[in-house]
């Protein structure tokens, strides 16, 4: 009886052990998932701030042009 009580406590500390690998496993997984769509989040909105800067630029550069031209017809 007291091989089989032994048994079982063995196999309980087993799993325990077993789901408590597994848990920290999933908490891993998460936060690496949470990085990534964090990571792709700063990409998109540095690629939009880039492409707006660009488009800025070239009013800004059309703006100069225009009162270059306003100015030499003076």
């Amino acid at each position: 009886m007291k091989k089989n009580s032994l048994l079982v406590i063995i196999i309980f500390a087993v799993l325990g052990v077993f789901a408590y690998a597994v848990t920290e496993h999933l908490k891993l997984e998460e936060c690496k998932k949470e990085k990534d769509s964090s990571r792709n989040t700063s990409f998109s909105v540095i690629k939009n701030l880039t492409e707006e800067n660009h488009l800025l630029r070239a009013a800004n550069d059309s703006l100069q042009n225009e009162l270059k031209s306003l100015t030499q017809q003076k």
